[in-house]
């Protein structure tokens, strides 16, 4: 049997794992370990740190182009659309395999052994990186983005369908695919066709032990103004709450403007309050500060949204600047997305009708679906597990538009209505192990 947690994110793994990514640091150090192992290589070093240097500047460029474009298409026909930056890449290859011969032919001896093959290894794998982004094919995608915060890019290569090597992975195996938030098809794009799916009820009881608050009139984060009153509203909530407040942004330039809008907040006693932010100590260390400093607030994006369990008073507030959905222009999601659809009008015969709308009747329904000869079912071998909240599976309430401190209906409390929903807070009304969106929504 096979358990994968965090199953949402499976997906996007696997195909970043099959595909490749290359950077200049990448190829300096693997160059570097190769021309240790040479006397009289300074002509070729330099020629090869020039090449690097020319393919990390033409990175940049490419990734400042395509952002201010806020976003703009993906590289296509595998640099096609990039010809200085994919003859860079054919001359770092012929580079790289010119040196990867010399090293090669390095005579054996015990003390340099193991340092050549591995330095031959590290030299074509490489290689053969750099041919995968260069000549990326029919269902894959090749993009460039920032490494890390504010350093150099990266070029990176995916395949866009893993279902049928993550098929071959499976082979007889169960499979169980935990996560809160498992989208509709998850279990087909993971080679899982025809699985089960069972949703489990959440132990915590929202509406009892939270609440949601959603700040309203707010404008759009497009609005040049969004900036300005989430500030104001998240000074108001932290200093509410004392500090005890973790703060989670789907951007690494909303946590640094967080940040600044917290900078000299204090707590509703006028007690100063520790701004602790993602980057400044590894996450093991700010968490464990976050937890014995009740007062104190912790700034994050990406990396604290899953996998954060704070019991106790520390946590008593969760503030989302904006819901975790994946960016349109992220360039694994946009190529995935279908091509739009044809308008309905276009290709039907006159005075056709669609078969469902008002006026018009229902719209066919489904087949039933049978086990077939009047047969027994056989019990499904892959499980698809999603939590979800409590009294997800009774009848929806009618749904109301929330406003400042309305309780959101029975049925789902997550739910929210229009799409202006750009702040949310969640604050314990009672004692427990109140839970963050991180923990709730990624376990």
């Amino acid at each position: 049997m096979v358990v994968v947690d965090e199953a949402h994110e499976l997906e996007d793994v696997v195909a970043e794992s099959l595909g490749a990514a290359v950077s200049a640091g990448r190829i300096s150090r693997v160059a570097a370990s190769g021309f240790a192992l040479l006397a009289d290589a300074d002509d070729a070093r330099a020629r090869l740190d020039r090449l690097t240097e020319a393919y990390r500047e033409l990175l940049d460029d490419e990734h400042a182009e395509r952002r201010d474009a806020r976003g703009g298409p993906r590289l296509a026909d595998a640099l096609g659309d990039a010809p200085d930056l994919a003859g860079a890449v054919d001359a770092l290859a012929e580079g790289l395999r010119s040196l990867a011969t010399k090293v090669a032919k390095v005579p054996d001896s015990p003390a340099v052994q193991t340092k050549r093959d591995r330095a031959v290894k590290g030299l074509n794998r490489l290689i053969e990186d750099l041919h995968t982004v260069r000549h990326a094919g029919e269902g894959e995608v090749a993009w460039v983005e920032e490494q890390g915060q504010g350093r150099h890019s990266v070029l990176r290569c995916a395949s866009l369908d893993v279902a049928d090597a993550l098929r071959a992975w499976w082979g007889d195996r169960a499979v169980v695919l935990c996560s809160a938030t498992l989208p509709v098809g998850t279990a087909d794009r993971l080679g899982l066709a025809g699985a089960a799916r069972l949703d489990v009820t959440s132990p915590f009881d929202y509406r009892v032990q939270g609440l949601l608050y959603v700040p309203r009139p707010f404008p759009v984060p497009s609005d040049p103004r969004w900036r300005a009153h989430a500030d104001t509203e998240l000074r108001a909530l932290v200093k509410a709450a004392g500090g005890r407040a973790l703060v989670l942004s789907t951007s690494l330039a909303g946590m640094r403007a967080a940040r600044d809008a917290l900078d000299d907040v204090r707590g509703a006693g006028g007690e100063p309050v520790e701004v602790l932010v993602q980057g400044e100590a590894p996450k093991p260390r700010l968490l464990e500060r976050f937890r014995h400093d009740e007062t104190s607030v912790l700034v994050a994006t990406m990396g604290f949204w899953q996998g954060v369990d704070v019991p106790g008073r520390s946590l008593s507030l969760v503030v989302l600047d904006k819901l975790p959905f994946p960016v349109p222009t992220e360039p694994l999601h946009a190529a995935r997305r279908p091509p739009p659809a044809t308008p309905p009008s276009c290709g039907r015969p006159a005075g056709h009708r669609h078969p469902a709308g008002p006026g018009r009747g229902p719209a066919p329904s489904a087949p039933p679906q049978t086990s077939g000869s009047g047969g027994a079912r056989r019990a499904p071998r892959h499980q698809v597990v999603s939590a979800r909240a409590a009294g997800a599976g009774a009848p929806a309430a009618p749904h109301r538009r929330p406003g400042r401190g309305r309780r959101l209906p029975r049925a789902d409390p997550r739910r929210v209505s229009g799409a202006s929903a750009d702040a949310l807070a969640i604050s314990p009304r009672r004692a427990g192990r109140p839970r963050t969106p991180a923990s709730r929504w990624g376990r």
